[in-house]
């Protein structure tokens, strides 16, 4: 009778992770296709517009919001996964320097998970805000005329701007990773490659440092020193690597 292979104990250990590995790749793919996907819904196929608006112009006001249900869901599925994210800590091994295509490939990442989620919450109020006023809920609302309700429509303009300042902030000062990062396997490390618990005033700086990094974009091509890192990397003392 034929033998079975004898696989050396450690060999186990190697397969293992490299079967974690690819899971964790193939999870992180599906997360891109399916954000790239909702773009793609939320432009080219969805007739109606997602979200709400407030324009004055000569004196005349024009307040506006629709949504549906798939981008309610869609901006609630987010928030879930993004909660999940935020209980997994950054852990780095193996790393190299993280390059300017793959930074704002995240970037872009991010902000439309953003704008998916902000869109979609964010209409939902206006609608019921408006039906709490005219005791009729509907997908779609238009009118000619300001009233108190188009107050507290503004106030939470400010709040998801807030917001959107806490995403960048917060999971840096944690340890964590935003979506964008996440899905490019990317981390904000120190000159070691040690992911440190950033002071919640230092990730601000941080990520301040970094849009002006973007505003910057030709200071921030040009001056990328031979480890890969950037002006703003330099002067916050941190760098960005892909593990």
């Amino acid at each position: 009778m034929g033998q079975f292979p004898i696989i050396p104990a450690g060999s186990y250990g190697v397969f293992f992770r490299m079967i974690k590995i690819r899971r964790s790749g193939f999870v992180r793919a599906f997360v891109a296709v399916a954000l790239v996907s909702t773009f793609v819904w939320f432009f080219w196929i969805q007739k109606e517009m997602t979200g709400s608006s407030q324009t004055i112009a000569d004196g005349r006001t024009h307040v506006a919001a629709s949504s549906n249900p798939t981008a309610v869901l869609l901006s609630v599925l987010g928030l879930f996964f993004f909660s999940l994210l935020m209980n997994v800590e950054v852990r780095v091994g193996e790393w190299r320097a993280a390059s300017l295509q793959l930074r704002l490939a995240a970037l872009l990442f991010d902000l439309w998970f953003l704008l998916l989620c902000i869109s979609g919450i964010g209409s939902i109020l206006s609608l019921l805000l408006e039906a709490n006023r005219t005791g009729k809920f509907q997908w779609h609302f238009e009118r000619d005329y300001s009233v108190a309700s188009d107050g507290v429509d503004f106030a939470l303009v400010l709040v998801f701007l807030a917001l959107v300042v806490l995403y960048f902030v917060w999971p840096l000062s944690r340890r964590r990773q935003t979506v964008g990062c996440w899905i490019f396997r990317l981390a904000t490390v120190s000159a070691n490659g040690d992911v440190l618990n950033l002071p919640f005033s230092t990730a601000a700086w941080r990520v301040f440092m970094e849009f002006r990094g973007i505003i910057h974009l030709v200071r921030t091509v040009k001056e990328r020193d031979a480890q890969g890192r950037t002006w703003y990397d330099r002067e916050t003392g941190l760098m960005v690597v892909r593990y």
